[in-house]
């Protein structure tokens, strides 16, 4: 876990803790045994089900013991008919506990992560995947009776909950912000919601890449150049997950910028002007405040990608239905005015902290977009970028062959 200090090399461990930790590798093994036979065989008796329950919250990594009980439940939906799932929902319920648990204990076990996300899917399943013609297409599984998608949104929403609890403990448990992107497409929570939830992460600490990524993400769907704003997130975890604003709908938004998220079918879309230009105020308070950090400077160049794809002549078609050439001039001035502006504010950081590589190293990436934005209409930009490469291979030798590349044709 983050923040949480390694033991002192050359320390003797403490005997009481080796020989706790003994009976436990013994109880493991025992379990495991146990739980391994009795998967074999089949047996989902109570006492079995109750060994499970004991390894997975003793070692919530036990991907078995969770496949056993994924066995278990299939075995209780199959002979349940549609109309009578009513009577599951307290198994749900106990497996749900039973995850949170195992979570409690160790917030970064991926089988207890993906066991929850499939629990849920037994009361409410995502659309059914096919092909047609090389495309994907979505088509929804038959009707879920009301009561029980009732309770099965309830269950989501209590998730958000265990959701707060485990992120206080650790605000950069990318298991848990990525729990919650699934959980935002499930319940079409609102992208402006979560931006803030995601501003609230950041101000508490500026080292929380989960966070930067997740606005990368909700900024499309939010503030996106051309069209109305999405009202819900949809798929962002390229699952088609069902929203439960739009049922009819099935997916209910595209997929987010063009980095991440959604189905083959969805088209990017651009993020607006002004919203780029707020989101750079945003990160150049984390990038002064915390210059060695480098969370904030990946997420600043994923901004100014974001402005460069302006420029982008095939997002541009799909997204602007009409007066494209003046739709591309008017992006091409103000694209090459944010980047410029961007190249002086980091030379300035840069000369403050001149033993930092990071701001001259996203000057270098401001200054080869700018080379782009401008077409190689300025000869003299690229000897200053070749320059600033040198000057970076100078400052991080452990990197020279990359700086080197940068500057023989990797541009």
């Amino acid at each position: 876990m983050h923040g949480r200090p390694r033991p002192p090399k050359g320390v003797a461990p403490d005997p009481a803790q080796v020989q706790a930790t003994r009976k436990k590798a013994d109880l493991l093994r025992e379990l495991t045994l146990q739980v391994l036979r009795r998967n074999s065989q089949a047996k989902f008796d109570p006492q079995s089900l109750a060994l499970s329950e004991q390894l997975v919250a003793l070692s919530p990594e036990a991907y078995t013991a969770w496949n056993y009980r994924k066995r278990w439940l299939q075995g209780q939906f199959a002979d349940t008919p549609s109309e009578h799932v009513l009577h599951r929902l307290d198994d749900v319920r106990k497996e749900l506990k039973v995850i949170e648990t195992a979570l409690k204990r160790n917030p970064k076990a991926y089988c207890a992560w993906q066991h929850r996300k499939w629990v849920h899917t037994l009361l409410y399943p995502p659309p059914l995947i096919t092909l047609q013609g090389g495309e994907e297409s979505a088509t929804l599984t038959p009707p879920t009776p009301g009561v029980v998608r009732a309770t099965a949104k309830e269950f989501l929403e209590g998730d958000l909950s265990l959701l707060d609890q485990l992120l206080q403990a650790d605000p950069r448990n990318f298991h848990a912000w990525g729990y919650r992107r699934w959980l935002a497409g499930r319940l079409g929570l609102p992208p402006h919601g979560e931006l803030h939830y995601t501003a609230a992460a950041i101000e508490q600490n500026f080292s929380n890449y989960s966070a930067w990524h997740y606005r990368s993400l909700l900024l499309p769907l939010a503030y996106p150049a051309v069209g109305e704003p999405c009202r819900a997130i949809g798929d962002l975890e390229k699952d088609h997950t069902t929203s439960f604003v739009d049922e009819k709908e099935g997916i209910s938004a595209p997929r987010a910028g063009g980095g991440g998220g959604g189905g083959a079918s969805r088209k990017a879309r651009l993020v607006g002007r002004s919203c780029l230009e707020d989101e750079l105020e945003i990160v150049h308070q984390a990038i002064f405040t915390e210059p060695e950090d480098q969370s904030a400077w990946i997420y600043h160049r994923w901004v100014l990608s974001a402005c460069l794809d302006h420029l982008d002549h095939h997002l541009v078609s799909e997204n602007v239905k009409q007066d494209k050439e003046k739709f591309a001039t008017e992006a091409r001035r103000w694209v090459c005015k944010i980047l410029t502006q961007e190249v002086t504010i980091l030379s300035e950081l840069s000369d403050l902290e001149a033993k930092s590589k990071w701001p001259l190293l996203n000057c270098a990436w401001a200054k080869g977009l700018l080379v782009r934005a401008t077409e190689g209409a300025e000869p003299s930009a690229a000897s200053e970028l070749h320059e600033v490469y040198h000057r970076l291979a100078r400052l991080d030798p452990d990197r020279r062959g990359y700086y080197t590349y940068m500057t023989q044709g990797g541009l």
